[in-house]
């Protein structure tokens, strides 16, 4: 099989276009497999080529193990090109530059160590537990409360669209209950909740107190996945642009799927209303999907089209190879949720013995509650190698979390977040001794700082209390000496023992057999980057730069030898030869609470496509007949996006896989790809 080559170059040169484009505003709108990372690494050739000073271009990506991809792949590119100075391209985060900007402008003297912003097990675990304790709620009326929060901070909005009120609405006397009580924590551990940051460089920028692009130093600012930013990070984006930063923003509204961080396709849309005079660039080759794969999902979308949408016209290089490669994509209907599991077990099987790999397969689920426990169940009683959904992160372990806290303190010993995370992990230390500690010391004047590194006067803790404040002192001081560069294997059995030091010897345990799977030569500042990736694809990044650096063999993005079982949102950015994608019915997907707001059927729709655009060679979409939610057998509709898909539904009332000739087929489409 090859492209036509005359398609080929066509895309290619629109790439090439929009990373050349001299305008001073770029949109550049990226259907899936189009070539929208190698527009990007152009952009920053491009400018580093025009005589644009590295310290001057600014790139900017949704999470942090993304910006440290975005980064890796800067400077490969720019190496490759033999530009000089590559490193000294910044490449972070939106809310790290908006942290740079106030500390720049001696903004957070307010708190005792630069702020850190919490992750969604300290959220859990510290701030909605300890916040139960201090209204005197439910945990998860304490969650309900702090969410209404976040989604204020991060857009702006009181009900922001998309936002799902608490049922009933956070009264004005837990919102006042939970400022009171985020107040205390963050004057005294320097911990925000996600938005604030930005909401606060925002606040000071309006008032004129802050010149971000002064402070930043930048003229040029590339923003990757675009449509993941929320209103407040795109009011940050839009000022900048103000004061007369170039900006090259690239993304797809079609593939904006985080609401639930309060992302909105609308800044993607109404880009060009904003900036009337900024260049427009649109990638609509796939290389990636076979006509049939991108059909169904185009036809999802066709469904559901917002009134903003983009209009785009993707197409499938497959379509018009020589030969063409057409693909596959069906849509099957089980009796039942084993039936269903079943048969996409022994389909796995069928398509394993007609060549493919096990990674070649890719399980996605919607919604991981009503549909992992049975698919994982018939893969494991098939003796099917899998990687299973992941549930929770190691790091989100105790033994996880202990590491990771402990490496934070290594990295940074002014981390006070990480230094509280310890102190809660301790055995007897639980979430109200913790809020006692920290009502204890602001009644006593005592600092953060100084609870754990200066002197505590007497009377101000329980004995208790004190020594485990010791215990956790005792832990940090032995990481002195250490270094971010020392190896796995130079430091293992200590960092072994500080682990066990807080959490005993099970937790110990469990630390070690994570520790195992890591090279030896891995430096402790690449174990604490693996502990910080949040997702399969961010793992695998760091897992193979660790193998590149030490010259070991690059391993895959997933493993050969086992099918991948992963959520929707999981699996963005990756891709598998093929795809199914269970339990599309009503009431699952979308569940309820996502019937209930257009806008989350909206995204349902766009969160299909994305996972259906993650098959290269075929896609298997299938629903039930009836399911038990509940405790009780419920009949339920297949999902409405199947309706749009495209694809005519074949019931199979017994559990019937792929099939030996299908499973054929499909098998040599992938060896054509």
């Amino acid at each position: 099989m090859a492209f036509d080559q005359q398609l080929v170059k066509q895309a290619v040169g629109r790439q090439e276009a929009a990373a050349h484009d001299p305008a001073g505003w770029i949109r550049l709108v990226a259907g899936p497999g189009s070539g929208k990372s190698f527009s990007i690494e152009g952009r920053v050739v491009h400018l580093l080529r025009n005589n644009v000073a590295a310290d001057r271009i600014l790139a900017v990506s949704f999470t942090r193990n993304a910006a440290k991809d975005l980064e890796k792949r800067i400077r490969t590119s720019c190496g490759d090109a033999g530009l000089p100075g590559i490193e000294d391209v910044p490449v972070a985060t939106l809310h790290s530059v908006a942290l740079r900007v106030l500390r720049l402008a001696n903004l957070l003297t307010m708190y005792p160590v630069d702020p850190r912003v919490l992750d969604e097990w300290e959220m859990g675990q510290w701030i909605d537990a300890e916040f139960a304790r201090f209204a005197n709620v439910s945990p998860g009326r304490a969650r309900e409360v702090r969410e209404y929060h976040e989604a204020w901070w991060s857009t702006g909005q009181q009900n922001p669209a998309n936002y799902i009120p608490a049922n009933p609405p956070v009264s004005g006397q837990e919102q006042q209950q939970f400022v009171t009580y985020h107040n205390m924590q963050t004057g005294f551990y320097a911990c925000l909740l996600v938005g604030e940051i930005m909401r606060t460089c925002m606040q000071n920028a309006g008032a004129n107190t802050i010149d971000p692009r002064a402070l930043l130093g930048v003229d040029h600012l590339i923003v990757d996945e675009y449509q993941d930013l929320n209103p407040v990070d795109l009011n940050f984006v839009d000022y900048l642009i103000g004061q007369g930063v170039a900006a090259f923003v690239a993304g797809d509204d079609d593939q904006s799927v985080y609401s639930f961080r309060h992302a909105s396709p609308q800044g993607i849309q109404t880009f060009k209303q904003r900036f009337p005079a900024a260049a427009d660039h649109m990638l609509s080759d796939c290389f990636r999907c076979t006509p049939a794969v991108l059909n169904a999902a185009l036809g999802v979308l066709a469904g559901f089209t917002a009134p903003a949408r983009i209009p785009k016209t993707l197409s499938s290089l497959y379509g018009t190879a020589n030969p063409p490669v057409p693909g596959h994509a069906h849509w099957w209907k089980y009796s039942s949720p084993q039936a269903e599991a079943a048969a996409i077990a022994e389909s796995c099987l069928e398509l394993h013995d007609a060549g493919l790999n096990y990674g070649d397969i890719m399980i996605l689920l919607g919604n991981r509650r009503a549909t992992s426990a049975a698919i994982q169940d018939a893969l494991t009683a098939r003796g099917i190698p899998m990687s299973p959904v992941q549930v929770d992160a190691f790091r989100d372990t105790a033994a996880g979390r202990t590491g990771f806290s402990i490496l934070r303190i290594l990295i940074d010993p002014s981390d006070l977040v990480a230094h509280r995370n310890l102190l809660s992990l301790m055995p007897q230390m639980g979430t109200g001794r913790c809020l006692d500690v920290t009502v204890r010391c602001r009644n006593a004047n005592i600092s953060a700082v100084d609870l754990y590194q200066g002197h505590i006067p007497n009377g101000a803790l329980t004995s208790m209390q004190l020594n485990k404040i010791d215990e956790v002192r005792t832990v940090v001081g032995a990481l002195h000496g250490w270094s971010t560069s020392d190896t796995a294997s130079q430091r293992g059995p200590a960092l072994s023992q500080l682990v066990e030091d807080i959490g005993g010897a099970g937790t110990r345990q469990e630390w070690d057999t994570f520790i195992q799977t890591i090279p030896a030569e891995a430096t402790l500042n690449e174990v604490s980057d693996l502990l910080y990736a949040d997702s399969l694809e961010d793992r695998s990044n760091v897992v193979s730069a660790i193998h590149s650096r030490l010259g070991l063999p690059a391993p895959p993005t997933t493993d050969p030898n086992r099918v991948q079982i992963l959520t929707m949102h999981g699996a963005k950015g990756l891709s598998a030869k093929v795809v199914f994608i269970p339990s599309l019915e009503e009431t699952v997907f979308p569940n309820q609470r996502r019937a209930a707001k257009p806008g989350l059927v909206d995204e349902g729709a766009r969160l299909l496509y994305v996972s259906i655009t993650r098959a290269r060679a075929a896609v298997f979409l299938t629903c039930t007949h009836s399911r038990n939610q509940n405790g009780a057998f419920v009949t339920n509709p297949p999902s409405r996006y199947l309706l749009h898909t495209g694809l005519q539904m074949q019931y199979r009332p017994q559990p019937t896989p792929v099939g030996t000739y299908l499973a054929q087929s499909v098998a040599a489409t992938c060896m054509l790809l």
